[in-house]
């Protein structure tokens, strides 16, 4: 499903796909990435965040459109869409500080691939470039780590602690 916003008078789509990615090596596949966001000549950002501390598909949105929004008004602090949405999924305004919870692994993990565009995108030719297993059960939520991760103390109105946490943490 397809998500849209609207930043500085400019409209994009975000993809949020649920999926398993078996990884062998992690700077080739990094290299995937960014030949293909070159493929489309930087009018795509590809952004993937372990599962580990996603709450939900609105938490995950808050954080790439903060990160987006600081790029279009040049506050941010990375070079990347993924290290700034990192960062700020991490609670943390220094790249040193990116939880590695939330990084890719060698390995066959599940993880949500999000992909940011001003415009129309041939998601299946991403899919199959990126080798992407689609998952279409519900991710699973594992509130324990979760809440351990954020630091909660009420768990009744969670998504709104864990992106107060994340804002917060832009003013540090």
């Amino acid at each position: 499903m397809t998500d849209l916003f609207k930043l500085n008078n400019k409209n994009y789509q975000l993809e949020n796909i649920y999926c398993f990615i078996d990884i062998n090596n992690i700077e080739n596949y990094l290299k995937r990435i960014e030949t293909l966001e070159k493929e489309y000549k930087h009018q795509i950002n590809i952004i993937i965040i372990k599962n580990r501390h996603i709450y939900n598909k609105n938490q995950l949105n808050w954080a790439i459109f903060t990160a987006k929004s600081r790029f279009v008004d040049n506050l941010n602090i990375s070079k990347s869409m993924l290290t700034e949405t990192l960062m700020i999924m991490s609670i943390t305004n220094q790249i040193k500080r990116i939880s590695k919870d939330l990084l890719l692994t060698n390995n066959n993990n599940d993880y949500y691939v999000n992909i940011l565009s001003k415009n129309k995108i041939d998601l299946k030719q991403i899919i199959k470039s990126l080798d992407l297993k689609i998952n279409k059960t519900n991710p699973k939520i594992n509130m324990t780590e979760i809440t351990k991760f954020y630091n909660l103390k009420n768990t009744k109105n969670i998504e709104n602690e864990i992106i107060e946490k994340m804002a917060l943490s832009l003013y540090k």
